[in-house]
């Protein structure tokens, strides 16, 4: 059971040290898309800067469903 538990040790501090997994996909030139407007606010509101809503129009090669948004 010990050798357990220090075999999991490593397994769990990575797992700790990595960053929270959301829904947000870096595309291109600085341009984001997420599920939701307010997951994209979420986001951007982490460090604190502006978002821009972007149409389609704005990124066309861009595929996928969700809101496109840039953090400025």
């Amino acid at each position: 059971m010990h050798r357990l538990l220090l075999a999991l040790l490593p397994i769990t501090l990575a797992a700790c040290a990595t960053a929270p997994v959301t829904g947000v996909v870096r595309l291109y030139d600085g341009i984001l898309r997420a599920g939701s407007k307010q997951e994209a606010e979420a986001y951007c509101g982490i460090d604190g800067k502006p978002i821009w809503f972007l149409e389609q129009s704005d990124a066309p090669n861009t595929p996928g469903n969700g809101v496109l948004f840039r953090c400025d």
